[in-house]
C-alpha cells in the first residue's frame, strides 16, 4: 500500500468528544493523531473563537450569534455537555488557545468560515504569537479569503474549499480543471476537496499537474481511505482518526 496520507482530525477527535473544544483537540493530540482541523468566526470585539456554526444554538443550547456577541458573553456557555456530561464545562477556545496546546512538530489547519473581514483578526493571532514549533494552514470556501490570506499571510499554506455538483445529465460542476484555475487565480497552494464519486485519479492528477496539494473531507471509512491513498491525495479529514489509523494500520 501507499504511504498513507496525512490524518487530519476534523474538528478534533469529533466522534468521541465535543467538536471544536480543547478536549476534542487534546484527545486527538493523546492518541498521536497529526493534524487536526478547525472553523473560525470573530466576535463582536474582534476575538477570533472556535466553533463551526455561525451560532451556538447547536452545541451550546442557546442561539447567540457569534458575530453579534463578545467574547466574555459567548465563554458562558457550555460547548461540551450536549456531547456527553462528561464533557461539561467545555467553553469555546480561542484560536490563541488551541495553537497554544497544539505540540510541536503537529499540524493545524484553519477553516475561516466568514468574509474577508474575518482575515485580520485571524491574522492578529498568528502574528502576536511564536508558532513556529507547529504548521499551520488556512482553509476557506471564499477564493475572496483565500486570495486575503496570500497577502496578510503569505508564508503559510492556502486551501480553496470546495465540493462539486452533479446534475441531472450526471456532470459535475466545477470540473478539476476549473477548480484548479480557481484555485491558482486565488493564491492557493492547495485544495480542500468534498470527497465523492468525482474524485478519481484523473481529478487528482489535474490538482498535482497544477501544483497544488490536494486534501479529502470528510471521510470515516477505512476502506475508501485506502482509496484515496491511492489516488495520491496528501491528506484526508475524518471525524474518527485515530479509529481509522488503526484499521487501515
Amino acid at each position: 500500500m501507499p504511504e498513507f496520507p496525512l490524518l487530519i482530525a476534523h474538528r478534533g477527535e469529533s466522534f468521541d468528544a465535543p467538536e471544536n473544544t480543547l478536549a476534542a483537540f487534546q484527545l486527538a493530540w493523546d492518541r498521536g493523531i497529526p493534524a487536526v482541523e478547525l472553523d473560525v468566526h470573530v466576535t463582536s470585539d474582534g476575538h477570533a473563537v472556535v466553533c463551526h456554526d455561525e451560532d451556538t444554538e447547536r452545541t451550546g443550547g442557546v442561539k447567540l450569534v457569534i458575530k453579534d456577541r463578545s467574547l466574555a458573553v459567548l465563554r458562558a456557555i457550555d460547548v461540551g455537555a450536549w456531547k456527553s456530561p462528561a464533557f461539561a464545562g467545555q467553553v469555546i477556545p480561542t484560536l490563541a488557545e488551541v495553537f497554544q496546546g497544539i505540540p510541536a512538530g503537529r499540524c493545524v489547519f484553519v477553516e475561516i468560515k466568514p468574509g474577508v473581514e474575518a482575515v485580520s483578526a485571524v491574522a492578529k493571532v498568528v502574528n502576536a504569537g511564536d508558532w513556529s514549533a507547529i504548521e499551520i494552514r488556512f482553509m476557506s470556501f471564499s477564493a475572496d479569503v483565500v486570495a486575503e490570506l496570500k497577502r496578510q499571510l503569505p508564508k503559510y499554506g492556502r486551501y480553496w474549499l470546495i465540493e462539486p455538483e452533479q446534475d441531472k445529465q450526471g456532470r459535475w460542476s466545477p470540473t478539476p480543471a476549473e477548480i484548479a484555475q480557481t484555485a491558482l487565480a486565488a493564491g492557493a497552494t492547495g485544495v480542500d476537496v468534498g470527497d465523492g464519486a468525482w474524485l478519481t485519479a484523473e481529478a487528482v492528477g489535474v490538482f498535482r499537474d497544477a501544483k497544488l496539494d490536494v486534501v479529502v473531507w470528510t471521510v470515516d471509512d477505512p476502506e475508501r481511505c485506502k482509496v484515496l491513498a491511492g489516488l495520491g491525495v496528501s491528506g484526508i479529514t475524518t471525524n474518527r482518526a485515530a479509529w481509522i489509523r488503526d484499521q487501515i494500520s
